[in-house]
């Protein structure tokens, strides 16, 4: 009997429905992949291979039009938009519109007579996405920063075994939505007043971020705060998050800038794996611990990077990552460096130092 693949696939929302339908699944599909919607000049690609198998072409302005069409129908964010089957959509309803106005032309060096497409052509429904999106006016802001009095201290005489439970008060669930697409993440809060350090990837071009700061239990619902960006770096991969100040939070306290992180270094990771895939409820989600060692202190893009000897998987991104030793935050994982072939991958997780938020944004 010949071997076979079993390849599921949509988009992440409605993909995570179908994974939580059954027990099973997620031991049977066992890699993940997201891929990213095409962009405009891709559609605009596919759309010219459609028009050429119909033995179609188009004017020469008819490229920017269609691009243009494409570009506005994504910065809309529409609900039900088709991606590439959108430029097949685009391409039906402009070949109903030429059978009513048909536009031919002889081509002078070959004699052929070929259709064209005019921006006459073009339906009544995509005409709104060829109109020139308001220009956004740009304000200067002053620059972000937090006051270094609302930072957690760290502890004089931090005892591991005694206290590392008590900090996942302090770890936070995020959930974001970009469209039809929920994804989740992992952060810390690191002031009194809810603010709160993860990663840029985590929250970036998201449309709704949610934070739950507590989980459901002894009969009390879970405790979830709509959450505002209010600092992201990109090349650092690292933002800042803000809740509501209805209360006072426990914030986790971050190494110093001047404290040595060291190889050989245990640590440990307080994150949330897999989203709400692991508990019948995001809700209920505890966090889930990892432990390792610093194996190296890199730079990479002209940054330094804490190379961990520790397991994490997705979901742990924006994660605190805690030294053993005196139960500071010594930076945020960020991701991981994979290398090798389709019989064996390896990888190595790294962490960003938070020096680089202490530099950035606290005063």
């Amino acid at each position: 009997m010949g071997e076979f693949a079993v390849v599921a696939a949509g988009y992440p929302a409605e993909m995570e429905t179908f994974l939580d339908s059954n027990p099973g699944f997620y031991s049977r599909f066992g890699e993940n992949y997201l891929i990213p919607d095409y962009t405009a000049e891709e559609l605009l690609q596919i759309f010219e291979s459609m028009c050429q198998n119909k033995r179609f072409y188009l004017e020469d302005d008819m490229k920017e039009q269609v691009k243009k069409i494409f570009t506005n129908m994504i910065a809309a964010d529409l609900p039900h938009f088709a991606n590439a089957r959108e430029a097949e959509n685009l391409e039906k309803s402009m070949r109903m519109t030429w059978v009513e106005n048909p536009v031919n032309r002889v081509d002078e060096a070959t004699g052929e007579t070929r259709s064209y497409y005019t921006p006459e052509h073009i339906p009544e429904q995509y005409r709104e996405y060829l109109e020139d999106a308001p220009e956004k006016v740009t304000e200067e802001k002053e620059a972000f920063q937090i006051s270094g009095d609302t930072l957690g201290l760290p502890k004089e005489n931090f005892k591991y075994e005694e206290e590392y439970m008590d900090q996942t008060k302090s770890v936070v669930f995020i959930r974001t939505k970009r469209g039809r697409s929920v994804s989740n993440g992992s952060g810390s809060i690191i002031t009194t007043d809810g603010y709160i350090l993860t990663c840029n990837h985590v929250i970036d071009k998201a449309k709704e971020i949610q934070v739950r700061v507590r989980k459901a239990q002894d009969g009390e619902k879970a405790v979830w705060r709509k959450a505002k960006v209010c600092w992201f770096d990109a090349k650092l991969d690292a933002a800042i998050l803000k809740i509501p100040t209805d209360e006072n939070y426990s914030p986790l306290p971050l190494r110093a800038a001047d404290a040595e992180t060291l190889p050989g270094e245990a640590i440990y990771l307080w994150g949330y794996p897999f989203g709400s895939r692991l508990s019948d409820s995001s809700d209920g989600l505890d966090a889930s611990l990892f432990q390792g060692s610093v194996s190296s202190i890199q730079r990479k893009g002209g940054l330094s990077r804490i190379n961990a000897n520790m397991e994490a998987k997705r979901g742990c991104s924006g994660a605190p990552v805690f030294s053993k030793k005196d139960g500071t935050i010594i930076g945020i994982l960020c991701g991981s460096q994979t290398e090798g072939d389709s019989n064996l991958v390896e990888e190595i997780n790294y962490v960003l130092p938070v020096k680089y938020i202490l530099e950035n944004v606290i005063v």
